[in-house]
């Protein structure tokens, strides 16, 4: 005579437990997988020189890379997006654009660093439903760059116009 290994009350009690025990087998499993892939965000967000930002819907930024910090010489978190702007205009047009579009590219713009000093700039901006994500992208010094080759060009064309006057 061989004793039951489970009696009835038994039975029912693993058929309700051993369903949650491997659902949370399988949660601990796609919580892995999502740590995982967090990391590979944040290792890819971080590293990037520009800067990538999060706003809620007030236009306040939540989240900002290193970059941002780079840029504007102080964490930029807790600051207002439209503070940032050199020109209240301007950060109320891209606003507007934001809204009516909800993706903006390459809008280009004034931010202003914490010291004061004015940085030329392309922003793009998403609006995902209650948040604005988006990245800023540094073009001071190509501009600087642009306008020392314009400035160049000027000067090459007047020198070519005074040789020409002095010829004849």
């Amino acid at each position: 005579d061989v004793p039951a290994a489970f009696d009835e009350s038994m039975v029912r009690t693993l058929m309700v437990v051993v369903p949650q025990i491997s659902s949370s087998f399988a949660n601990i499993g796609l919580y892995n997988h999502l740590r995982a892939s967090e990391k590979k965000y944040r290792s890819l967000v971080d590293g990037i020189p520009d800067v990538v930002y999060i706003c809620d819907r007030e236009w306040n930024i939540i989240e900002a890379n290193p970059a941002a910090e780079s840029l504007f010489g102080q964490n930029i978190v807790g600051s207002t997006l439209p503070n940032l702007f050199a020109s209240r205009n301007a950060a109320s047009m891209f606003a507007a654009s934001v809204q009516q579009s909800r993706i903006v590219q390459n809008f280009e713009t004034e931010l202003l660093r914490n010291d004061g000093k004015r940085i030329v700039t392309l922003l793009s901006c998403v609006k995902d439903g209650e948040r604005y994500s988006g990245v800023i992208k540094d073009m001071t010094e190509r501009t600087r760059l642009m306008e020392q080759v314009t400035h160049s060009q000027k000067m090459e064309s007047i020198g070519t116009m005074a040789s020409g006057v002095a010829h004849d």
